[in-house]
């Protein structure tokens, strides 16, 4: 059974402030089947994503290797941390 936070049922203002560190969004790379990255000084379509043992690993299209993700470079997506109406 899901259940709500009680702060998502209090008006913003009498919501509990955030530990720090915490805002309203946060950003980082969104790796999806068909996002262009970079790689050196290619452009390169990321195949597919594969996570084993807690190590993430990026597939590109017409390569055999997988890459980590730290080798890319792709802008990073904003995430929201609290809900939006």
């Amino acid at each position: 059974m899901d259940v709500a936070p009680v702060s998502s049922f209090m008006p913003e203002e009498t919501q509990p402030s955030r530990p720090a560190g915490w805002g309203d969004s946060f950003r980082m790379p969104l790796f999806l089947s068909g996002t262009q990255v970079r790689f050196g000084d290619r452009w390169e379509t990321v195949s597919h994503v594969s996570i084993r043992r807690q190590d993430m690993s990026v597939h590109l299209v017409g390569r055999d290797a997988p890459v980590a993700p730290e080798r890319l470079v792709l802008e990073p997506t904003v995430f929201a941390t609290r809900r939006l109406p």
